[in-house]
């Protein structure tokens, strides 16, 4: 990996993401820290899957959500960041054309779940890891700390034990993911099912662990204090 090569993806990465937002809600649990903490996991997740082209995966999850900041919807964020991205390779010369567009098709993939190529699945993987664990704990309390923390009659949230496919069906009908941050956990949790990578799914099952046992304890305590 040409660390020269990789120090000029990471200045352009931290140049768009420490820049002012269309939508400053965009920014929250999205700034360098996580785009830094996902290349790790996607360089670490390439390196036990056996994937050849660490610098394709650190190039991809440097750049992966550069897009959030110019957009005024969410969803297209991979989009607009993967035409941004390939701009930019392609002007610095940093890629051959082939290999920007494996690099750019992954980041329009990453926040789905279709796309089926093996820097695809690294780099998805790699931005799910970070929704998991203490750090995912960290991340939902962040990003919705304008929602309730619980309903005292649903100390675990009202999505407490639904699959990753309960919550697709919650959002095909516009329900969404539920009205406090312990729903926000408890999507957050489900979605180490969608991990694709063997290493992705045993490194990330003690971080849903901690997860759930984060949950059922915080409803315990709540539940202990409400009876007094």
């Amino acid at each position: 990996m040409a660390i020269q090569r990789m120090q000029k993806i990471e200045a352009y990465a931290e140049k768009m993401m420490t820049g002012s937002f269309v939508v400053e809600a965009f920014r929250i649990a999205h700034e360098m820290p996580h785009v830094r903490r996902v290349t790790v996991n996607a360089v670490r997740l390439a390196k036990a899957e056996g994937y050849p082209h660490q610098d394709f995966v650190a190039a991809a999850a440097l750049l992966h959500d550069i897009g959030l900041p110019i957009v005024q919807k969410r969803g297209d964020h991979p989009t607009i960041g993967a035409e941004l991205a390939g701009k930019f390779l392609q002007e610095n010369g940093l890629f051959t054309l082939n290999e920007i567009a494996e690099i750019c098709e992954a980041i329009v993939y990453h926040g789905r779940l279709d796309g089926n190529t093996p820097l695809i699945h690294i780099l998805r993987d790699a931005d799910i890891l970070d929704l998991l664990g203490n750090v995912g704990i960290m991340r939902a309390f962040t990003s919705k700390a304008n929602l309730l923390v619980y309903h005292p009659e649903h100390p675990c949230g009202e999505t407490w034990g639904l699959t990753a496919a309960d919550f697709t069906e919650r959002f095909q009908a516009s329900i969404g993911i539920g009205p406090t941050i312990m729903d926000q956990i408890n999507f957050q949790m489900s979605c180490h099912e969608n991990l694709c990578t063997e290493s992705a799914r045993v490194w990330g099952r003690p971080l849903r662990d901690t997860m759930r046992q984060f949950v059922t304890q915080f409803a315990q305590e709540i539940s202990a204090s409400s009876a007094q």
